[in-house]
């Protein structure tokens, strides 16, 4: 058996910083929603956290979600923040958490049930590199 290689960054864990929800009173089909991501991220020595502002609609404005969630990622040495595996992935690792928070938060709710589809985030990578501020670890 091949023993499979380690990525050189890891996922240390997440804070939904800020969370609004407007609810409706019926289901949504996954196909009526319109998500805007905005990525930015902080890199400190071998720390990275990303920020994602998630704004999620549907198409009547029945339902909303503005979501800010921040993820804390460490990577190893000789690998730099903007590299193209760290700015593709972690938005991807992500975003999972912000569709769980929105399905979980809906649920108890007492409404409809709101599960935001899944998305690729490959289109945010170049974005995210413009909005990334590098600090000095000291």
């Amino acid at each position: 058996m091949e023993k499979q290689k380690q990525s050189s960054f890891k996922f240390l864990r997440y804070l939904v910083e800020r969370a609004e929800i407007k609810l409706p009173n019926r289901y949504i089909e996954e196909d009526e929603f319109e998500i805007r991501i905005i990525p930015s991220g902080i890199c400190s020595g071998n720390r990275f956290d990303l920020l994602l502002e998630v704004i999620v609609s549907n198409t009547d404005n029945s339902f909303s979600a503005e979501i800010d969630i921040i993820g804390y990622f460490q990577f190893k040495p000789g690998c730099t923040v903007i590299d193209n595996f760290l700015v593709l992935n972690a938005p991807a690792i992500l975003f999972p958490y912000v569709r769980a928070f929105i399905s979980t938060l809906t649920a108890i709710s007492g409404g409809a049930t709101i599960i935001p589809p899944t998305l690729n985030l490959t289109s945010l990578a170049e974005e995210l590199k413009k909005n990334i501020k590098i600090e000095d670890s000291k």
